[in-house]
């Protein structure tokens, strides 16, 4: 038990509730504001967003999606992710994955399903690489609304 007793940490409980909960509200606008004023959290997440323009990076994940070339440059991928925000086809929280382990900090999960692939996802079982087209976009933010990545998948979480 925290040594603080069991009604403070009731009080911590909901008011952790209420955190996440404005997280996964205010995840969308928090993040477009960032692009729009091209802020260094939305420039150092653009480094890792970067890793998925190219394949290589299967030999080292196991799974990757890998967008398409008409997506792979910062002027094409930044209104398709505003767009994304906008109108999410899913939002919801959860923890971000370090090496497959989902045991990272605390984020907001938001994709949208295109109508057109906007890239692959490569995966890498037992030596064998296999793709299938992916159709939507994963955006990861944290709850302060700091971006983390971006990348194609084929299937909602």
């Amino acid at each position: 038990m925290p040594p603080w007793g069991k009604a403070s940490r009731k009080l911590a409980e909901e008011a952790s509730e209420g955190v996440v909960r404005l997280a996964i509200r205010k995840a969308g606008t928090r993040l477009a504001g960032k692009i729009l004023v091209g802020s260094n959290a939305w420039r150092k997440a653009f480094e890792h967003i970067a890793e998925h323009f190219e394949k290589r990076f299967v030999y080292e994940k196991g799974v990757h999606g890998v967008f398409v070339s008409a997506l792979r440059s910062r002027e094409a991928l930044e209104p398709l992710v505003k767009l994304a925000v906008s109108k999410p086809s899913r939002k919801a929280a959860g923890r971000a994955s370090v090496n497959g382990v989902f045991s990272g900090r605390i984020c907001t999960i938001m994709e949208r399903e295109f109508a057109n692939a906007i890239g692959v996802e490569w995966r890498l079982e037992e030596g064998v690489l296999t793709s299938v087209e992916a159709k939507i976009l994963r955006i990861i933010v944290d709850v302060r609304g700091k971006p983390i990545t971006a990348f194609p998948v084929a299937k909602f979480f």
